[in-house]
């Protein structure tokens, strides 16, 4: 019989950056305190500081709409969406492709 592996979905297409800030936050408190992922790489901590700046950066763009903020913002977003890719692989690496594990 086959064995069944499954992969993390990120499904970044098309995010905008407060839903990338409520992706980021909706992982970080579903792995909270969770033992399966007890040392996720990179840090809760790192994603939700990384939450914090992206929102802080996009609340700026929005009122000013300067290239400058536009840019913070944009950089912003480029590092939030890249921890929780690395956060995906965490969890891939542990999971080992079961969909069973606690998630």
């Amino acid at each position: 019989m086959k064995k069944i592996l499954y992969t993390v979905k990120l499904g970044f297409t098309k995010l905008t950056a407060a839903a990338l800030v409520g992706k980021g936050r909706t992982n970080v408190e579903m792995m909270t305190g969770n033992a399966t992922y007890a040392t996720p790489i990179p840090p809760l901590a790192t994603i939700t500081a990384a939450c914090d700046t992206l929102d802080a950066a996009s609340n700026a763009y929005d009122f000013s709409r300067s290239r400058l903020d536009k840019e913070d913002r944009d950089v912003a977003f480029a590092e939030l969406k890249g921890l929780l890719k690395e956060l995906g692989g965490y969890v891939q690496a542990i999971s080992k492709g079961d969909k069973g594990t606690d998630h």
